[in-house]
């Protein structure tokens, strides 16, 4: 376990950024809103994205908090008219 962890290893500060475009949105933010938008439970989605429930209501609540939303709803009119979904 130990020789898989120290070749596995990244050097600190070495790790990969999330990518961002022009709406300062990361791909995984980017896609757990595709797939908020299309139905998905949160649940569902953390499965998809491979992170905990915890970490996609986070991710969620952040966004929410970033287009100044007080629910879901509110946030998806948002997220529309600023261009951020298809």
């Amino acid at each position: 376990m130990y020789e898989y962890c120290w070749h596995a290893a990244t050097r600190y500060g070495d790790e990969e950024r999330p990518e961002h475009d022009g709406d300062g949105l990361s791909e995984q933010q980017r896609e757990a809103l595709q797939m908020l938008a299309s139905g998905m439970k949160d649940e569902k989605i953390a499965r998809n994205l491979g992170v905990s429930l915890r970490t996609v209501s986070r991710m969620l609540s952040e966004l929410m908090q970033e287009l100044g939303a007080s629910s879901r709803f509110e946030a998806g009119c948002a997220r529309c008219v600023l261009g951020w979904l298809d």
